[in-house]
């Protein structure tokens, strides 16, 4: 069996370099987190934009069936004046 001798100096760089990869380490790790926030801010943002459309989108709906109702009613208000809606059959 070989028996490796280690000297000090050698023993000391190890460490220097071990610490050196794990502030390197420390700082990837950093910035990974900073850029996950940034994609979880944007997954937000894009949350209430979804959120905004689809409320636009069941606005606009009401606003249709109501539409729609009005025109099987065949009569619509437009400020004061109503108007009657007359098919014309043959």
């Amino acid at each position: 069996d070989d028996i490796v001798v280690v000297q000090p100096k050698n023993v000391n760089q190890i460490i220097v370099d071990l610490q050196q990869l794990a502030d390197e380490n420390e700082e990837l790790l950093k910035q990974k987190q900073e850029t996950i926030e940034e994609k979880e801010k944007t997954i937000d943002e894009k949350e209430k934009l979804l959120k905004e459309e689809k409320q636009k989108c069941l606005d606009l709906e009401k606003k249709c069936l109501l539409l729609e109702k009005t025109l099987k009613s065949k009569q619509i208000t437009w400020g004061d004046q109503k108007y009657e809606f007359i098919s014309n059959r043959m």
